[in-house]
């Protein structure tokens, strides 16, 4: 029987990060440096889907069909 590798939809330093982050969430544990990179990496992302895809107003569209 053929050994099959299983491959993680998270890489392991990614989910080793997220662990921790979730571990000082609980303790109530701020980083203000890991904030402001986060946010600076939101920022970037919303921006790249602006220059592929232009404006998206998604939420409008959700908000006019729950009406």
């Amino acid at each position: 029987m053929a050994t099959v590798e299983k491959a993680h939809a998270i890489p392991a330093e990614d989910l080793t990060q997220l662990e921790k982050t979730i571990a000082n969430m609980v303790k109530g544990i701020r980083d203000p440096d890991a904030m402001d990179r986060a946010a600076k990496e939101m920022d970037e992302g919303r921006e790249e889907i602006r220059r592929r895809l232009g404006v998206l107003d998604l939420a409008a569209e959700l908000s006019e069909r729950d009406e």
